[in-house]
């Protein structure tokens, strides 16, 4: 596993955990009665996000071909601002119709599902790269 997508699971990994927060306090208390720790682990997934953010672009720069990559940004672009736009009225749908606690765990399978195809990518650097694989999995010059 090279570096950058260590990066990028280690991101979704913190995402997850913060998810598993919201699960966990939709378990013990449904109906809320303090506000905090809602905004806590929004702003730290807020913050998690900031950063996975740019660690996945970086690593659709470096897994796809260049030829192939106008193609996969307008995908990425595309998918992303469909999601942005698609996933809070979802979200609130879900929230309205089963509740938080099935939102949530909802929320939590499909971040389960995309971190298991995260580490799903295997990736090899190409012949004439400049780069060899260090033996603790990460890149450098050669």
């Amino acid at each position: 596993m090279t570096g950058l997508i260590f990066a990028v699971v280690v991101l979704w990994i913190v995402v997850l955990g913060l998810i598993v927060a919201l699960f966990a306090m939709a378990i013990v208390e449904p109906i809320p009665t303090r506000v905090w720790p809602f905004y806590l682990v929004f702003g730290a997934c807020g913050l998690a996000r900031s950063f996975l953010q740019v660690a996945r672009s970086a690593l659709v720069a470096e897994v796809v071909p260049r030829e192939l990559y106008t193609n996969a940004a307008t995908w990425r672009s595309s998918t992303w601002q469909a999601g942005t736009v698609a996933g809070p009225a979802l979200g609130g749908l879900l929230f309205a119709t089963l509740g938080a606690r099935a939102t949530l765990g909802i929320n939590l399978a499909f971040c389960v599902v995309a971190l298991v195809a995260m580490l799903r990518i295997r990736h090899t650097c190409p012949p004439g790269s400049g780069r060899h694989r260090h033996a603790s999995g990460g890149r450098g010059a050669a």
